[in-house]
């Protein structure tokens, strides 16, 4: 065989003999072998192909879910990304309204804590040293990070199988006599797109109230095969923010 024919919508070459004629004996399934073969190397290539570009996305590149770790050079890398990036979603401090936007995840979690004297006040502090976060085992980068608006943090969490290192921004900040909350919103490498705002409100008869109001919508791959896990991953994370702050207020766990 001198020669070669390209089959049609394929992009692939069929082996011709000599003189043109691709029929003869033996060439039919020499024909077809090449053929199977070619076909083999092409989905494997496009399996390659596909998943070298899955790893060299972007969204991968910010580092949603890993198997490790991330080492601290990664992480001072994802949050100077982060600081100059635009947050993830266009409905930026929505958790003030009511109601909240529609098209994703909304929950709302609530924990009276107590009517005694500096709960509120404990409270407070625990919100604004990011307590409920460290509490329920996140780490915050940097480590002086501080609640005011515009701060722009590494939220870094290890999950049964991955860690995370997911980047929000602080949208904004209520401080009152009976009422302090604020507000952080996701940016592009978080699992997640929406907005979480904490609630510490004391009520005219004294008694204090923790309250987590949230809209939100998973868009990392991995994230989205595991839904029903990943949602109870969520749920458990949000337990432990409410369990954290009332035990940095001083009530009993």
């Amino acid at each position: 065989m001198v020669g070669a024919e390209v089959l049609p919508g394929e992009g692939l070459l069929r082996p011709l003999p000599a003189g043109g004629n691709p029929t003869g004996a033996g060439t039919t399934e020499r024909a077809i072998a090449v053929v199977d073969e070619q076909r083999g190397l092409l989905r494997f290539h496009h399996r390659t192909v596909t998943l070298r570009h899955l790893v060299a996305a972007p969204w991968y590149e910010l580092a949603m879910l890993r198997l490790h770790r991330p080492s601290a050079e990664d992480l001072a890398r994802l949050l100077a990304t982060a600081k100059a990036a635009d947050l993830s979603y266009g409905e930026a401090g929505a958790t003030k309204d009511s109601p909240l936007p529609a098209g994703y995840r909304l929950d709302h979690y609530e924990r009276r804590l107590s009517s005694n004297e500096g709960v509120f006040e404990r409270a407070v502090g625990a919100l604004r040293g990011w307590k409920a976060h460290v509490g329920a085992g996140v780490e915050i980068v940097p480590d002086d990070a501080r609640v005011t608006v515009g701060e722009t943090v590494l939220f870094v969490i290890k999950t049964a199988v991955f860690w995370a290192a997911a980047p929000c921004r602080v949208v904004y900040v209520v401080d009152e006599p009976n009422q302090f909350s604020f507000a952080y919103g996701t940016l592009p490498g978080h699992p997640e797109q929406g907005e979480a705002a904490m609630i510490v409100e004391r009520n005219e008869i004294g008694e204090v109230v923790f309250r987590i109001v949230s809209f939100s919508r998973t868009v990392d791959p991995l994230a989205r095969l595991g839904s029903p896990v990943t949602r109870l991953v969520q749920r458990q994370v949000t337990n432990r923010y409410m369990e954290a702050v009332a035990t940095a207020s001083g009530l009993a766990p």
